[in-house]
């Protein structure tokens, strides 16, 4: 597919806000949205009118995407629009990744500032903007590690993960600096889905010998968290297994999956332990606000978690769960500029 294509999006739910959440896509590209719900035709979406199926005019687009998740509905259009030339999923996302790999080859190659000018534009005319690596990692290779993480950190959710490379050097640093400092305690993350950043903790684990607790329910949300403020959100994430994710994390006598609901899912052997380094990436108010309640008395002191989905607007209940506690806690998050917003909470040595 043409670079200048110009798309028409087909669908204004749950679909469109996970394509916006997941793929990096140009609104350059994107003439306008198509949606049978009467109640969104005229109206302004990303500076774009939502029109009928009727008012599509075939001179305006190149291509339409289909961002409905009902995959009857999805053939249906086909079926009844066959005139149109339509992307299918996988066709969007490796053309996007094409512009991703683009400038990660540029950034590793080229130094030469009217060079890295003249890429800059090129990437922005794609609607990419290049990810700062550190300069202890660019130019010192201060982490040896940084490759191989990379790779893992990557895995099984390509797309997404190369947008949010900021959020691997923070675990990177602060981990390497909590165990530089000897900061007892085990690794844990609560919210594993795929398990990109439990491969990342379960290196480190292996590195510095520590246990690893890894919690989820291996199957998407659970109904009884989709409430209150997050009353609004659909069911995602049940494209895993626990199978799946210990084939790609890996498994060893110190690392322990814990299956099920939590905090019902809680073990005494995880009651009794002191954690050094906590992942929380649940998304959504009720687990959040658990899991806090049940790491934080058992950081170590010194110890750090990192709450995912603080500030990037998809999870209001992730934001008013870390608010809550530390209101309640006398502490202060420190805020991160990667992709979603991580919160950071330290325990005072």
């Amino acid at each position: 597919m043409e670079s200048k294509a110009r798309i028409l999006i087909w669908g204004c739910g749950q679909g469109l806000k996970e394509v916006f959440e997941k793929y990096p896509i140009s609104m350059n590209n994107i003439v306008g949205f198509v949606d049978i719900n009467r109640d969104l035709w005229g109206k302004s979406i990303y500076n774009c009118i939502v029109i009928s199926p009727e008012e599509i005019d075939n001179s305006a687009f190149d291509y339409i995407f289909i961002t409905v998740k009902n995959d009857d509905v999805v053939n249906s259009i086909k079926s009844e629009y066959s005139q149109y030339k339509f992307i299918d999923r996988e066709e969007f996302v490796d053309w996007n990744m094409r512009q991703i790999s683009c400038f990660a080859e540029m950034a590793l190659e080229d130094n030469d500032e009217k060079i890295m000018r003249y890429y800059h534009r090129v990437l922005r005319s794609y609607g990419c903007y290049p990810v700062a690596i550190p300069d202890s990692i660019y130019f010192f290779d201060k982490y040896a590690e940084y490759q191989n993480l990379l790779i893992k950190y990557t895995g099984k959710n390509t797309v997404n993960q190369l947008k949010d490379i900021s959020r691997l050097h923070s675990f990177m640093m602060n981990i390497n600096r909590l165990m530089q400092n000897s900061i007892e305690g085990a690794f844990a993350e609560l919210g594993v889905y795929l398990g990109n950043n439990a491969a990342i903790l379960y290196d480190y684990a292996q590195t510095y010998d520590r246990k690893l607790f890894l919690f989820d329910t291996f199957e998407g949300f659970d109904d009884r968290d989709l409430v209150g403020v997050d009353s609004g959100q659909k069911m995602q994430f049940k494209d895993t297994s626990l199978e799946a994710v210990k084939k790609f994390v890996g498994e060893n006598s110190k690392t322990v999956y814990v299956k099920g609901y939590f905090p019902e899912s809680v073990t005494e052997e995880c009651k009794k332990e002191k954690y050094a380094f906590v992942s929380i990436d649940c998304d959504l108010y009720i687990p959040i606000k658990a899991g806090l309640e049940f790491f934080y008395p058992r950081l170590s002191k010194g110890g750090m978690i990192f709450i995912h989905d603080f500030s990037g607007c998809f999870f209001e209940g992730a934001r008013q769960a870390v608010d809550e506690y530390c209101k309640a806690n006398c502490l202060t998050p420190v805020l991160l500029p990667d992709k979603a917003g991580t919160a950071v909470i330290t325990k005072s040595l």
